[in-house]
């Protein structure tokens, strides 16, 4: 395979995660940003079929897997979590989540925290469907 040209541009890799299993094939993927009030959260269920990679934009995030977990922090130092541990994410720090996970993203600050998250799902009949798009964790 060929290697990309970069003439005038400046790629800049935000996160990146090891991929335990590939949901089956085909799948769509999608990118999405998610904003979460203080006070707010998002709870996935344990058997959540989608692979997702979070990326925290900005803000503090408390975060509970229902697997355990490799957070990559924004120093590019990577922190192992045991399932069902909390523990928090700062601008920078990503994960993934392999498919049949869940677990809660909670904002327990003041600020809004902002995260991007890349989401890739089965489609197992072949036909686009919105389930790529849908919010997540």
């Amino acid at each position: 395979m060929g290697e990309s040209v970069f003439e005038g541009a400046t790629p800049e890799l935000l996160a990146a995660g090891a991929i335990p299993s590939y949901p089956p094939a085909p799948a769509e993927i999608a990118l999405q940003r998610v904003r979460i009030a203080p006070g707010g959260n998002i709870v996935t269920p344990a058997d959540d079929p989608r692979l997702i990679l979070v990326y925290v934009e900005s803000g503090t995030l408390t975060v509970r897997n229902t697997v355990p977990t490799l957070v990559t922090r924004a120093a590019q130092e990577q922190e192992e979590i045991p399932a069902e541990t909390e523990y928090t994410m700062n601008a920078g720090d990503s994960y993934v989540s392999p498919p049949v996970s869940g677990g809660e993203l909670r904002n327990e600050g003041t600020e809004e925290v902002i995260l991007l998250a890349a989401l890739v799902v089965s489609t197992p009949d072949g036909a686009a469907t919105p389930a790529a798009g849908t919010p997540m964790p």
